[in-house]
């Protein structure tokens, strides 16, 4: 059996491989702290109440969120389980879509592995993201049943497409550059157009109507809090429009540089010297350029924002829907060209690079704090909410100062209900007790913001008790220690001021 049969054979086993790798990611979490990361914690905020919508970002992640927390119950493992099952969700479809076009499972394979190539998704998604995990499994769904109505046509493939466009669209506001993306380049190729500008397109508009329209209404309903983080597009923005564009257009390359720099080099090194060898595999040049134009369009949607709205904040994690395709359109491309041992090189270093995140993810946490690098999941919230209720607290209300002290609240208190500054409408408890809680590490005095939700939420204004203070050392480290300051009200008087 020559080394190209070989590698064919094991690449028939990469599915089992992308399972068990996700699975080995959701214990490494478990092992690694008992805290929440920033995204995990704010969607344990949100997670309290079902809505249409939840503010700056598209709610289908909280409504998943709570979907796993009613069958596995509050806490690190069905958030993990989320975030991952979204992962491998991700890997599964590329390597289908990938072998749908071209038949070949090695190749399909070498695309698939590719993802681990790209940091943001590869590192950064296991590390801290949430909706952006969403919008890429959604990416990915989507252009799968595209391919499949350019091959095939089907009723079923356009139902899949309208369905993919609406959780792509429930999962964050970029998806729907990518999506008019891959569907204008596909109107760009004479081959594909007759299966864009087809009736089936009707089925799947019908789809995501009927699954966008309610989630649509709040949006228009709710406009500010929807843009209430669209400032971050613009927070670096001058009076010279032509540094507002130089900025943003600089953002954009370097985000784009950032995100493909480690693909662009494995294959730039695996193609030296290499030449195609005919009969490799099915034609696949239609998708590859499919994919490439999309890229391009998509780009150029991010461009024109740039110019029209003088954007000047372009981070690489944004663009993880668009440059997801890339890994997908360089194997297809590239795949004729290499002979055996330079895929199996290839998928070697992917390799590599699956299991430098598996080490570096729990060494982040284990061993930061020797070098100072304190993170989230260092953070000791199961002892210092121990020495919050043995001062009497045990259910009621909760205001926190910010959202990650007050989603690690939640999950340490599953009875209680939490507000914070950001997220202020949630059900309190009128006849329970109330928890004003901040941290106080570098500054000890309660915040503003903390004063002022309380007189939001009780409509009194704060008297100043003298406030508690506890503290305990930070997970994995005997130097670094963590302190919460905390004034708590007893039921008779928490809604009624002080």
């Amino acid at each position: 059996m020559t080394h190209s049969s070989r590698l064919s054979r094991m690449a028939e086993y990469t599915p089992l491989i992308i399972c068990v790798y996700f699975a080995a990611q959701i214990l490494i979490r478990l092992l690694i702290s008992p805290s929440l990361g920033k995204d995990e914690a704010e969607q344990v905020l949100l997670a309290q109440e079902l809505a249409w919508g939840y503010g700056s970002q598209p709610p289908l992640y909280t409504w998943l969120t709570i979907a796993v927390f009613a069958v596995f119950g509050d806490g690190i493992f069905a958030l993990a389980l989320l975030k991952n099952l979204l992962l491998a969700g991700t890997y599964l479809l590329t390597f289908l879509l990938i072998r749908s076009v071209t038949g070949n499972p090695l190749q399909a394979a070498l695309g698939t592995a590719g993802l681990l190539l790209l940091p943001q998704i590869a590192w950064e998604s296991q590390r801290a993201l949430t909706h952006s995990v969403l919008v890429v499994f959604a990416v990915a769904l989507f252009t799968y049943a595209l391919l499949q109505i350019l091959q095939h046509r089907r009723s079923t493939g356009y139902l899949l497409l309208g369905v993919a466009f609406a959780v792509g669209s429930l999962a964050k506001f970029n998806f729907p550059i990518v999506a008019l993306a891959l569907l204008f380049a596909a109107l760009s190729m004479p081959e594909f157009r007759p299966a864009i500008i087809n009736r089936g397109m009707a089925l799947a508009a019908a789809a995501s109507g009927l699954l966008l329209w309610k989630p649509a209404l709040w949006l228009l309903a709710n406009k500010e809090a929807t843009l209430s983080r669209a400032d971050k597009l613009t927070m670096w923005q001058v009076d010279d429009r032509l540094a507002n564009y130089a900025a943003g257009t600089w953002g954009l390359f370097k985000g784009v540089l950032l995100f493909v720099v480690l693909l662009a080099v494995v294959y730039a090194v695996a193609l030296i010297g290499s030449k195609r060898t005919e009969g490799r595999a099915a034609p696949t040049e239609r998708y590859d350029v499919l994919l490439a134009r999309a890229i391009l369009i998509a780009l150029g949607f991010c461009l024109a924002m740039i110019i029209i709205f003088q954007v000047t904040e372009m981070k690489d994690r944004w663009l993880q829907p668009i440059l997801y395709l890339a890994p997908i359109a360089a194997a297809l491309w590239a795949f004729p060209r290499l002979q055996g041992w330079r895929v199996g090189a290839m998928l070697a270093v992917s390799g590599l690079c699956a299991v430098l995140v598996m080490v570096m993810l729990p060494l982040r946490t284990l061993g930061g704090p020797k070098i100072d690098r304190i993170n989230p999941l260092n953070s000791p919230y199961a002892a210092l909410t121990e020495q919050i209720r043995e001062a009497g607290f045990r259910d009621g209300a909760v205001l926190a100062s910010f959202n990650l002290l007050g989603g690690n609240l939640r999950l340490q208190f599953p009875e209680a209900s939490v507000v914070t500054p950001e997220y202020p409408n949630f059900p309190l408890p009128r006849d329970r007790a109330m928890l004003l809680v901040w941290e106080a590490t570098r500054y000890a005095p309660m915040p503003g913001n903390l004063i002022e939700l309380y007189q939001r939420v009780t409509g009194e204004p704060l008297a100043t008790p003298q406030p508690r203070y506890i503290d305990a050392s930070m997970l994995y480290s005997d130097r670094h220690r963590m302190k919460l300051g905390y004034l708590l009200f007893p039921p008779a008087s928490a809604m009624a001021g002080h």
